[in-house]
């Protein structure tokens, strides 16, 4: 007798893990029309944690738990379609197609407004008081200033540092003569 109850409850116990053991689901989800693959489609097992999205060609792989559930794939731009788990099971290689959901959108007026930059510049230049560097008594600061000008048409002949006294003044008190190439530096 405790033999048999013993074989009865090791069948009992093995049938309930077979029957709780979850499932590979695998597939593909495409455009009903096009039969295009579709790319981050959201696969989800309904009032669970448990869920996927499709990969850049369209496959999938889900493990189903094994009491009955509902499959749930949805996607932006299409319908949502709803599967049950029970039928699933049978099926090595789910290909599911989804209809594209079509939405007609009420008209968007757009007004333009001040820019928000304005804002900021007329802020900006009625504080220009407040924010002047000079003003903070630790601001300290050295410059670099350097000109190039370049003369055009200018005659290598001629002598233009004679024609302005104000050059000839402080090429003079250098001690260097400047070459007559049409550069200043």
């Amino acid at each position: 007798m405790r033999k048999t109850f013993a074989v009865l409850l090791l069948i009992l116990f093995a049938c309930t893990l077979s029957h709780a053991q979850e499932r590979l689901l695998k597939g593909q989800v495409v455009d009903s029309k096009t039969k295009a693959p579709l790319a981050f489609v959201s696969i989800a097992v309904k009032n669970t944690t448990l869920g996927t999205s499709s990969d850049i060609n369209g496959k999938f792989s889900l493990k189903l738990p094994g009491k009955s559930c509902e499959l749930v794939v949805s996607a932006v731009g299409f319908d949502r379609i709803v599967y049950a788990c029970n039928a699933l099971y049978q099926q090595g290689f789910l290909i599911v197609p989804l209809v594209e959901k079509v939405t007609d959108l009420q008209e968007v007026v757009i007004r333009p407004k001040e820019n928000p930059a304005f804002r900021i510049i007329r802020l900006a230049v009625k504080n220009k008081s407040l924010n002047d560097p000079s003003q903070i008594p630790a601001f300290r600061y050295n410059t670099y200033n350097k000109l190039i000008a370049t003369l055009k048409g200018f005659d290598s002949d001629a002598d233009l540092l004679e024609t302005d006294s104000s050059m000839n003044a402080a090429a003079d008190s250098s001690g260097e003569k400047l070459q007559a190439k049409g550069h200043f530096l």
